[in-house]
Formats: structure tokens, C-alpha cells, sequence
């Protein structure tokens, strides 16, 4: 699939953004989705003006709900690259550093005075990933980030901060929360405002 995208990519660089390139795009994603190789949206934007799109798959298989161009997709850990920019926002601002032990924002945090940002950013902290507890029942009434800390302070670290590496989901839930809690916006609007607005 990764070698998809980019051959995409490539195509899209080299042979520029006129009509019978979007035809060839075309003919291109609509086998790769015959092939089962694709399923997805592409757009192709100049500014603020769309000069190509197309959907092609489904939103939903079980239920044959068709993707539109306006399909939200969950980015998953994609979204983990946003946590990581909006930090490095705040800390070339001058709001949080890297060093700050946990303590200073969530001091409930398992060992919060021995965990700083640097090993949450690194997947150091010993968090595990708090959607495995058993305090998790599912998404409903949770609306921010800081909404998930009651959860996250209910872990048991897997290992002291620092002594090894877990791709941690609640350590990135965490970083969100520090962004919400130092900027004073949620963490889509921050990103949206501080990521991808400008």
C-alpha cells in the first residue's frame, strides 16, 4: 500500500495536475480498488481551489455506506504526529520543556515526579495504553483529552520512566491533555488553529 501512495505521489510530481492526468489517476485508483490494493479519498488542491477528488470504496462495508469526498477517516496513531507538533509549539513558545517532570501538570500520574515530557514524547514513561483497562467502557462522554486522565492515573506503569520503550496510546492522550491544559484550547482547536490553519 506505502508503495501505492507514493507511486501516486510521483505521478501526481511528474506528470503535473492537467485533465488527462486526473484521467489517469482515475483509471489508476480504480484498478488498484479492483485489485483490493485501495480504498480511500484522494484530493488534489491549487490553494484553495480543488482541482481533483475522488472516493472510491466504502465507508463502511457491513452496511454498504460508499465513501464521499467528505468522509472522516480515523487517523489513528497518524494523529500521534499532531501531538508531537503541538508540543514542539509550546515548548519553542517557551510554555512547556521537555524536561518538566509530569508532576507539574497531572500530579496524579503514576511516578509523575520521576516521568518528564521528554519520556511521554520518547515512549518512555511506562504508560500502557488506557482503551486495555478495565475503567475503559467506551468513547462516550469523553470530549477532550484531559477527559481520559481519570484512567490514565489508574495504571500501573510497566516500567520505571526512562527504563524502556512501550508505544504508548496513553502517553500521547497525556501530551494532548499538557496542550489543552497549558494553551487553554482543546486539542482539536489547537491543532486546527497552531497546525493547520496557518
Amino acid at each position: 500500500m506505502k508503495y501505492f501512495l507514493l507511486t501516486v505521489v510521483i505521478f501526481l510530481i511528474t506528470k503535473g495536475f492537467g485533465q488527462s492526468s486526473y484521467q489517469k489517476l482515475d483509471s489508476l485508483l480504480n484498478k488498484r480498488y479492483d485489485e483490493g490494493e485501495f480504498s480511500g479519498v484522494v484530493v488534489v488542491a491549487k490553494g484553495n481551489r480543488i482541482q481533483y477528488e475522488s472516493a472510491i470504496g466504502y465507508a463502511d462495508i457491513k452496511r454498504s455506506i460508499p465513501l464521499k469526498p467528505t468522509t472522516s477517516f480515523d487517523l489513528s496513531s497518524g494523529g500521534k504526529l499532531f501531538t508531537a507538533i503541538a508540543v514542539g509549539l509550546l515548548v519553542d513558545d517557551g510554555k512547556i520543556n521537555f524536561e518538566d517532570p509530569i508532576n507539574k501538570y497531572f500530579p496524579s500520574i503514576p511516578q509523575a515526579d520521576q516521568m518528564t515530557v521528554a519520556h511521554v514524547m520518547s515512549h518512555q514513561s511506562g504508560l500502557t495504553d488506557f482503551y486495555k483497562s478495565e475503567e475503559f467502557e467506551d468513547y462516550s462522554g469523553i470530549y477532550s483529552c484531559s477527559d481520559l486522565i481519570p484512567i490514565i492515573e489508574q495504571e500501573t506503569l510497566l516500567f520505571a520512566p526512562g527504563d524502556s520503550v512501550y508505544y504508548s496510546t496513553s502517553g500521547m492522550i497525556l501530551l494532548g491533555a499538557i496542550v489543552e491544559q497549558v494553551s487553554g484550547f482543546s486539542f482539536p482547536a489547537f491543532v486546527y488553529e497552531h497546525i493547520i490553519q496557518p
